[in-house]
């Protein structure tokens, strides 16, 4: 129901126009996609999107539909009849922004302050990269100093690898009046905005990527989809191709996605199996795939031969890098082994990689 504060009248006509303009007529509820469960009686009976056969009248008073509703029962409003809320309304309307808008930078300092050291890390090369491409000298060092008022070891770390000269000491962030805005501003942390308090929760929609080529164990596979399945991750098998490849069984793997047509960074961990390596070390859309995983800490699992590509991606000493799970050559990975993976995607990423 609209209330005295224009902005709220103005963002209700805004919602309402947008609706009508977006689905072209005034019956837009009457969609079945938009239809509410509980029937909504307008009384509006042209217009278009208009479904509803009517019957009896649509005006008040009148004598053959029972007259208007608020008139039955001897001036009473029957029992179930809408009727607007009743409220008195005093004082000035005035136009003032809260003096919560007066802090600046308290709730991004929150944000920062929260973030693991490897997430941290993360954020300055983030600012270091798109700041380093930006060509106006006076814009670098506006974004340095905002950055500096949120927190000078940020600033001074991304001012020193963009070349820009260490910003000069700030006063505090500013402080908002009263106290539900001032408890951003302190030393308070939030651990629901780390991904590093996200741990242990199951794999539930995780996505798991299996990389397969000509002479694939298909066994491995067949276990893989079928143990990180159970635990309801999302297995998908690529290749350099789709279609199937051949499994050193002579049975068909199926591949859900050609190695091309999609990147590391939309899977949450890697899986390679043993019996392909002499293909994949070769293929390099399969090297860069597990470089990237191997750089972004996701977790991987090698079996066998499967080790071969962790090696041509850069791992050299895979068995000493965390989050990777390996399974020697003529061994095949038993319910443990997957157990000990799935624990591995519950931890997300490995940074200190």
């Amino acid at each position: 129901m609209p209330r005295p504060p224009s902005l709220l009248q103005g963002r209700n006509f805004s919602y309402l126009d947008t609706q009508l303009i977006r689905l072209g007529g005034p019956n837009f509820s009457q969609l079945p996609v938009n239809r509410p469960l509980a029937e909504v009686r307008t009384d509006q009976r042209d217009g278009y999107g208009q479904q509803v056969i009517h019957s009896g009248t649509s005006y008040a008073p009148n004598s053959v539909g029972g007259g208007c509703p608020a008139t039955l029962g001897g001036g009473r409003l029957a029992e179930g009849v809408f009727e607007h809320y009743q409220e008195r309304v005093d004082g000035q309307a005035i136009r003032r922004r809260s003096p919560s808008f007066a802090d600046h930078y308290g709730q991004a300092a929150l944000f920062w302050r929260s973030m693991a050291g490897w997430e941290q890390e993360h954020i300055i090369a983030a600012f270091s990269f798109e700041l380093g491409k930006v060509g106006d000298q006076a814009v670098r060092h506006r974004m340095v100093a905002n950055l500096a008022r949120v927190d000078r070891e940020l600033a001074v770390e991304v001012a020193r690898r963009i070349g820009e000269p260490e910003p000069a000491p700030e006063p505090a962030p500013d402080r908002p009046t009263g106290d539900r805005e001032a408890g951003a501003v302190g030393e308070r942390v939030s651990p629901a905005l780390s991904l590093e308090n996200l741990h242990g929760h199951g794999i539930r929609t995780r996505k798991v990527a299996v990389l397969v080529a000509q002479g694939v164990d298909a066994a491995q596979v067949r276990a893989a989809r079928t143990a990180l399945r159970a635990e309801g991750a999302t297995v998908e098998t690529l290749a350099r191709y789709g279609g199937s490849v051949a499994g050193s069984d002579g049975q068909d793997v199926e591949v859900d996605r050609a190695l091309a047509t999609t990147a590391s960074v939309l899977y949450d961990a890697v899986v390679v199996p043993d019996g392909a390596e002499d293909v994949l070390v070769v293929e390099p859309d399969a090297v860069r795939f597990v470089s990237e995983a191997l750089r972004h800490g996701k977790p991987v699992a090698a079996l066998g031969t499967g080790t071969a590509l962790l090696r041509a991606a850069g791992a050299r000493e895979a068995e000493q890098l965390a989050g990777v799970a390996l399974c020697g050559p003529d061994r095949q990975p038993g319910a443990s082994f997957w157990e000990d993976f799935v624990h591995l995607i519950e931890q997300h990423r490995f940074p200190q990689r």
